[in-house]
């Protein structure tokens, strides 16, 4: 189940603006442990934080809080959407998509190719209920990835501004609030240290004011947005081309 509500969801608590999950290792379970040399902040943002691990049949699965803030104090607590755990070959943890939540998908609305020709959010017609899960996947081709170009995606709050994740080339995200004329302001920002391929697959998973955002199916950030917003989604970028743009609610 995607975002399941924690009894302890009525409990109200000061928190501070963000939160990190580091990644340490060792050559022994008894140390001496060091930082990682990659990935080393397995969970950061706003509202995520106390990751578990547990081995099971389908292989070591990750579940971890989330929470909904109001001026940075907690007003709701959830368990988050399973994530898989991974270690390529050089041994580096990173927190990737698990095939089960694909059950979690509702009606299926199929999102027209849009291609983007400048960094101002281009908005979609349709508006999606906020209440319901709203899953949004789809590949992003660039005419040349090392131009330095950058692209991203949208989400519209009540007012002329609303939530945007920017990847940058080299894989970098950067999150924070953008007007619709493309300024913006960075809250914050994540590398998992993965290299990007000319066509990048990216997901988009919200509830409410949670949201996840993947690229070709690793966990960038957990984020919480600070406002239900309009249901509207945006995507901008110089000369990029989205496509397989699905979306399911």
């Amino acid at each position: 189940m995607m975002w399941a509500r924690c009894p302890t969801a009525s409990m109200t608590t000061r928190t501070s603006s963000t939160f990190s999950a580091s990644v340490v290792v060792g050559d022994s379970p008894s140390g001496p442990f060091s930082p990682a040399s990659k990935n080393r902040r397995l969970l950061v943002g706003n509202d995520a934080y106390f990751s578990r691990f547990v081995d099971t049949a389908d292989g070591v699965l990750v579940n971890h809080h989330c929470w909904e803030t109001v001026e940075k104090e907690i007003t709701s607590i959830y368990l988050a959407p399973l994530k898989r755990a991974v270690w390529d070959e050089e041994g580096t943890l990173r927190l990737m998509w698990w095939e089960g939540n694909e059950r979690a998908k509702g009606e299926r609305l199929h999102i027209a190719r849009i291609d983007a020709e400048a960094r101002i959010p281009q908005l979609l017609k349709a508006r999606f209920d906020t209440s319901k899960l709203l899953i949004v996947e789809g590949s992003v081709m660039l005419p040349d990835s090392n131009d330095g170009t950058s692209w991203g995606v949208y989400l519209q709050g009540s007012d002329r501004s609303g939530t945007a994740f920017i990847v940058s080339p080299n894989g970098r995200v950067d999150y924070g609030t953008m007007s619709l004329q493309g300024q913006f302001e960075k809250q914050g920002s994540v590398d998992r240290d993965i290299a990007l391929p000319p066509r990048t697959r990216f997901r988009l998973v919200r509830m409410g004011r949670l949201t996840e955002f993947y690229l070709n199916d690793v966990l960038m950030q957990c984020y919480c947005l600070p406002e239900q917003g309009s249901g509207q989604l945006g995507f901008f970028g110089v000369k990029a081309s989205f496509e397989a743009l699905d979306a399911w609610c």
